[in-house]
């Protein structure tokens, strides 16, 4: 099995996720809208009940006048009855209550919006610079729209924007969306533990190796190890900088998600293969093996892909809450309860096939059926049960949980301790390439592992006539042959 297996689908992965990067922004938002609309949607955000601050900085030319900013909160009644339902302008402005102060008329004739009138490059403009501070009975979603329902035609729904959305008053975390609180603590955990984890792999490591039992399933899961690593590394830097600034490096955070992706590919790829015997009962795959296999992981690969042109060329953050909302986030858990199945039949032959491995096997079925079904459990349970505005931060950290139950429980199955009576690995590295014709497609077996019963019978019937004689000399040492010969050694 060569390392190359899935490199190609990786490169083709990091290749259009790099080219996306530019389509990314982040909740401090600086930017310009223009389209020929009455109404348009902004950006959204999780304020705190007590503790959620806007401040803006609003600019858009006088002749366009007069623009309205818009504050929607994620009640049936509100941004969903607005949002892509077929109302008109004015009809979607009728759902707020201006009392409240959801609908901000941005001209200087309204004292709450902090507009005034401006010159700028010699364009008449409108110039707002306000704070509004957010109460609410419970941290929810809210939805940012602007409006001109008395909008000439031929000109533009035009705003230039600086907007800065915050929780709280803690340095750390108010940059922060509060479906986000505890992503950053979260990653700084999991990226301690999952470095202890890669020194204790490299441990093991060593100690395989001087055994000659360092197969390339295990170096898979190296791999895998050190990617899922160095990704939540990436992340962890970004949310530490978008801690500080509201904006982070985005491409750090974009290579730390790709990262996790090829390490759930390469873990991925390391259990079908363990699934299906290779290095515990079979030395080779067979070709059609292998074909399936690459079918799975090109897959996988294109449902990566998918995801990732879906969320930046067609996510709408006015819809899709977190990533398993949308169409490519489900073929990503469909294509997992494929695998899973693919996963029980390739155990189950193997066991029919090699019945003295059921102690490592039936361990493994069961341990890892839970890994796989996990996520599709989880993300529905999410849907049903789990407020939309904590299912991001929610399902981050059960996540990161699961993939270190993954992980962790790999690595105690392939400790090398005489009380692991799972150990899965008993061939040599150095017997793999010694097989005869027969063996040379596609295995070489559990009886394989064992010693060759003809040579073991001989050693056994020689070593039977072996005595030690007693004399001056303890060490020295009679054997007899069969024919009773005797040979002094």
């Amino acid at each position: 099995m060569k390392y190359t297996t899935i490199s190609p689908c990786l490169a083709m992965m990091a290749g259009i996720l790099l080219s996306l990067m530019a389509t990314t922004q982040s909740k401090r938002l600086v930017g310009v809208y223009s389209k020929y609309q009455d109404w348009g949607f902004l950006t959204r955000f999780v304020f705190l009940a007590e503790h959620g601050w806007i401040r803006y900085q609003l600019i858009y030319p006088q002749e366009y006048c007069c623009e309205n900013l818009l504050f929607y909160y994620d009640e049936p009644h509100q941004w969903p009855a607005a949002y892509k339902t077929g109302l008109n302008c004015s009809a979607k402005e009728a759902l707020l209550d201006q009392a409240s102060g959801q609908v901000v008329p941005l001209n200087p004739l309204y004292l709450g919006s902090g507009c005034i009138r401006d010159t700028i490059n010699g364009v008449k403009v409108f110039k707002c610079t306000f704070a509004r501070r957010f109460r609410a009975s419970r941290a929810r979603w809210w939805y940012i729209a602007i409006s001109n329902c008395n909008r000439n035609p031929k000109d533009p729904l035009y705003l230039q924007y600086n907007i800065n959305m915050t929780n709280g008053y803690l340095e750390w975390n108010k940059e922060f969306s509060a479906d986000e609180f505890g992503i950053l603590e979260t990653d700084v955990a999991f990226f301690v533990v999952f470095l202890i984890m890669s020194i204790a792999s490299v441990v093991v490591a060593i100690i395989l190796r001087s055994r000659q039992l360092f197969h390339s399933t295990y170096k898979y899961y190296m791999a895998a190890l050190f990617l899922q690593t160095v990704g939540i590394m990436f992340a962890m830097i970004h949310y530490a900088i978008y801690a500080n600034n509201g904006v982070g490096i985005e491409f750090l955070k974009l290579l730390g998600r790709l990262f996790l992706a090829a390490s759930d590919l390469v873990f991925l790829l390391m259990i079908i293969l363990l699934a299906k015997g290779y290095t515990v009962v079979r030395g080779r795959i067979s070709p059609g093996g292998l074909v399936k296999i690459a079918v799975l992981m090109t897959l996988y690969v294109i449902a990566y892909i998918a995801l990732y042109i879906y969320e930046a060329k067609f996510f709408d953050p006015g819809e899709v809450v977190y990533t398993y909302e949308s169409p490519a986030g489900i073929g990503l858990i469909c294509l997992r309860i494929i695998a899973w199945f693919w996963f029980l039949y390739a155990n189950c032959i193997t066991l029919k096939d090699y019945p003295d491995k059921r102690m490592f096997y039936s361990w493994f079925i069961t341990l890892y059926s839970i890994w796989f079904l996990f996520l599709p459990v989880l993300v529905l349970c999410a849907y049903l049960w789990i407020n939309k505005w904590a299912r991001a931060r929610v399902v981050n950290g059960i996540e990161f949980t699961i993939t270190f139950y993954a992980y962790a429980l790999f690595l105690i199955l392939t400790w090398p301790s005489r009380v692991n009576s799972s150990f899965p690995f008993h061939i040599r590295t150095t017997q793999i390439g010694v097989l005869n014709e027969d063996e040379r497609l596609d295995r070489f077996g559990g009886r394989s592992y064992a010693v060759d019963e003809k040579v073991e019978a001989n050693r056994n019937l020689n070593n039977m006539f072996a005595a030690k004689v007693t004399g001056p000399d303890p060490v020295k040492m009679v054997s007899f042959t069969t024919n009773n010969q005797p040979m002094q050694s």
